[in-house]
């Protein structure tokens, strides 16, 4: 079964990062996910450190950051955001070394 799975994320506090990796190991274990797009606002960028950290650590899984640049307020067409708070895109799928 192949599969992506994606969503928009804000990380807070580290506290999330145990539930938001369970979340991922079950989606690869038990649903068949070969690949997870996950879209973040960096409010804290040492906690989202934290969570990717987390994943390739204790997760078993590989994060690969998708080059994105926020266009300017004035070139927007669709997805209207504002451009202070940076946005990463990141592609995570599981480690061959299982």
């Amino acid at each position: 079964m192949h599969g992506v799975v994606s969503c928009r994320l804000q990380i807070y506090d580290v506290d999330l990062v145990p539930p938001l990796l369970a979340t991922l190991q079950d989606l690869f274990g038990n649903y068949g996910i070969k690949d997870f797009l996950l879209s973040a606002t960096l409010r804290n960028p040492d906690t989202f450190k934290a969570f990717l950290q987390a994943c390739e650590t204790e997760g078993n899984f590989v994060t690969h950051q998708i080059g994105f640049e926020s266009p300017p307020p004035e070139s927007q067409r669709g997805f209207f955001h504002r451009i202070d708070v940076p946005i990463r895109t990141y592609k995570i799928t599981r480690s061959l070394d299982l």
